[in-house]
C-alpha cells in the first residue's frame, strides 16, 4: 500500500513538472490601446530631417541615418550638445554595414542614435555628417525640433503619427 502511494506522489509530480515545461516559444500578444503608449519608441530617418516632432516624457527616439564610413565621414553631436536636459543620449551611437551586396568594398550603411525624453522642453536635436579630423564645416547635417511634453495620468497623446 506504502509502494502505491509513494508511486502516485511520484506520478503526480512528474505530471506537474511535464505541465511546466515549455518549448521556448512565447506568443507574443499584439499591444492594445491600453499598453501600446506604457512606453514608445519614436524612430526616425533622413527624410525626417527639419521637421517638428512631439514626444512623451520618459519615450525615446532612434535616429537611423545613412552612412558610409569608408569615405571617413560619420555622424557627429556638435562638440557641446547636451540636450539642455530635456534629451539625453542613450549609449553610443552604432555603425550598421549593409547586409546587402555583402563583401563589397565601399559599401555604406547606416548610423543609428538612441535618446531618452528627459524633462518637459523643446530642443533641437542636431547630427553632422563630417570627419572627424577635418575642422571644416559639416559636409551635412540633420536636424529635428523636438518638443518632449509631461506624460498626463491616463497617458493620451493628440499626436502619435511618430
Amino acid at each position: 500500500m506504502l509502494k502505491a502511494i509513494v508511486m502516485f506522489f511520484v506520478m503526480l509530480l512528474l505530471m506537474l513538472v511535464g505541465a511546466c515545461a515549455s518549448d521556448g516559444n512565447v506568443e507574443q500578444k499584439e499591444p492594445t490601446k491600453e499598453t501600446a503608449r506604457l512606453f514608445t519608441v519614436v524612430r526616425i530617418s533622413d527624410k525626417d530631417s527639419g521637421k517638428d516632432i512631439k514626444m512623451w516624457q520618459g519615450d525615446e527616439i532612434q535616429v537611423t541615418l545613412n552612412s558610409n564610413r569608408t569615405t571617413g565621414y560619420m555622424w557627429m553631436l556638435p562638440r557641446g550638445w547636451s540636450g539642455d536636459g530635456v534629451l539625453k543620449q542613450v549609449g553610443e551611437a552604432e555603425y550598421r554595414p549593409d547586409k546587402k551586396n555583402e563583401g563589397m568594398v565601399g559599401k555604406g550603411g547606416t548610423s543609428e542614435w538612441r535618446f531618452k525624453a528627459m524633462k518637459p522642453g523643446k530642443v533641437e536635436l542636431v547630427i553632422d555628417y563630417r570627419r572627424p579630423w577635418e575642422r571644416t564645416r559639416s559636409s551635412k547635417a540633420f536636424s529635428v525640433n523636438i518638443e518632449v511634453v509631461e506624460k498626463d495620468r491616463d497617458r493620451r497623446i493628440v499626436d502619435t503619427k511618430y
